[in-house]
């Protein structure tokens, strides 16, 4: 084999090598992207089921009338004034 057919090959070869380690990186990325992504919504679950046993607690400790008077709309409330 001639030193030009080598050359040809090994250009070749180091070619395929730089789009497999491109491909490599851009996945990297791709799944560091999604893992973030992840993260970000597992926090925004858990802050909404934080804030939610909050108000549970809040209203478990309301006597049953003030609950029923909350959760009817505000000209249906008793008291008078909408809030």
């Amino acid at each position: 084999m001639g030193a030009g057919i080598v050359l040809a090959i090994l250009n070749g070869v180091l070619k395929l090598a730089g789009a497999w380690v491109q491909r490599s990186r851009q996945r990297q990325l791709i799944d560091a992207g999604e893992a973030a992504a992840i993260a970000r919504g597992l926090q925004n679950a858990s802050t909404a089921i934080s804030r939610a046993q909050e108000i549970r607690r809040g209203v478990d400790v309301m006597p049953r009338h003030d609950v029923d008077n909350v959760l009817r709309p505000p000209e249906r409330r008793t008291g008078g004034k909408p809030e």
